[in-house]
């Protein structure tokens, strides 16, 4: 049981780095410790062999079952790739490393997945532009491209959104005001008279400074108008009773699959050659069909936010599983003072040590 235990998941293989990289992942810290993360690189610049067997250590942290621990060794994977040159950089677009790379990437947790798109488009726009030896990782950036991944994270879709909603505030500021200027401003009443003699709509008169002229405002625009066209005396307007038809309300859209269903079996059939005509109805079944965009991309939106708060929780109850792990440990080394065989967490054996 215990030489199991000493092989672990990569085998008897060892490292030098193994203590300091366990060191900056350590389950404890909250965040990265960024002098130790640099002293890691200076001791990999400092050691002929030292890209390959910290790259071995980092891998073996990268395989953690705390998603904390694999966030932080994604940092020190990225700090080695800025600041340990060209033969770190060449291990990690090796064969050998490149799948993992690629399985953090379509991680199951989406802040694991995120950080490491991010890192691979840092990458893939700056350093691999200019090295024809890290070709593995460009074509891993094209290939995750290709199969529909988003190398965009969340905060930066939070902070579009803060710019749209300043954006908004700000119209809504402006209108505001533009409303109290016309509020204060005197009305009088344009006369079209090109048209209809009667029409009349009402404008807020600026300045009269012109005998034959007034300067006016409709909503947002602004103009001269002649002075003939131009009265003060509101009562005057007379308004034409406006006729309009009813028009049959047009159908709620909702989701309803057996309409795209039928709108893909239907482009299907058409000819492409246009010898013979398409459906009559087919122009309504692809209206159908597109009036389900918006639904479908908010059920998306939906389902995604759900499945991110899931990811959350995820995270934290791993947190609470490490924490209590570390306690049982704990509780079983205080008992008297002397050595006890702890229970495995998972499936509750007594582990032996030698």
């Amino acid at each position: 049981m215990t030489s199991l235990l000493q092989m672990g998941i990569f085998g008897d293989s060892s490292s030098p780095f193994d203590e300091c990289i366990e060191k900056v992942t350590a389950e404890h810290l909250i965040t990265e410790n960024w002098a130790m993360i640099l002293d890691v690189c200076d001791k990999v610049n400092a050691d002929p062999r030292g890209p390959k067997n910290a790259l071995l250590s980092i891998r073996k942290r990268l395989n953690h079952r705390d998603p904390h621990v694999v966030l932080l060794a994604l940092s020190v994977l990225d700090s080695c790739w800025g600041n340990c040159g060209p033969a770190f950089r060449k291990e990690v677009s090796s064969a050998s490393f490149i799948n993992e790379l690629q399985s953090k990437a379509v991680h199951s947790t989406r802040l694991i997945s995120e950080k490491t798109r991010m890192m691979i488009l840092k990458w893939v726009e700056n350093e691999c532009k200019s090295d024809p030896s890290l070709s593995l990782v460009s074509t891993l950036y094209k290939n995750l491209l290709a199969d529909g991944y988003s190398f965009t994270s969340n905060e930066t879709k939070k902070s579009d959104n803060k710019d749209i909603q300043a954006e908004e505030e700000e119209a809504l500021v402006k209108a505001i005001a533009l409303s109290l200027q016309e509020a204060e401003a005197p009305k009088t009443s344009r006369l079209y008279q090109l048209l209809d003699s009667n029409n009349s709509l009402p404008i807020n008169g600026i300045t009269n400074n012109n005998p034959n002229w007034w300067c006016g405002r409709i909503g947002v625009q602004q103009g001269l108008f002649p002075s003939s066209f131009v009265t003060s005396d509101l009562s005057e307007v007379k308004k034409e009773p406006v006729v309009t038809t009813a028009t049959p309300p047009s159908p709620v859209p909702v989701i309803d699959e057996s309409v795209l269903l039928r709108c893909i079996q239907m482009l299907e059939d058409c000819d492409p050659t246009g010898e013979t005509p398409d459906p009559p109805e087919l122009a309504a079944i692809e209206q159908a069909s597109r009036s389900q965009g918006p639904l479908i991309n908010a059920r998306l939106a939906a389902i995604d936010t759900q499945i991110n708060a899931l990811s959350e929780v995820d995270m934290a109850i791993r947190d609470v599983l490490a924490l209590y792990d570390q306690a049982v440990q704990q509780a079983h080394y205080q008992v008297g003072g002397q050595l006890v065989n702890p229970l495995c967490s998972v499936c509750c054996c007594k582990v032996i040590f030698d």
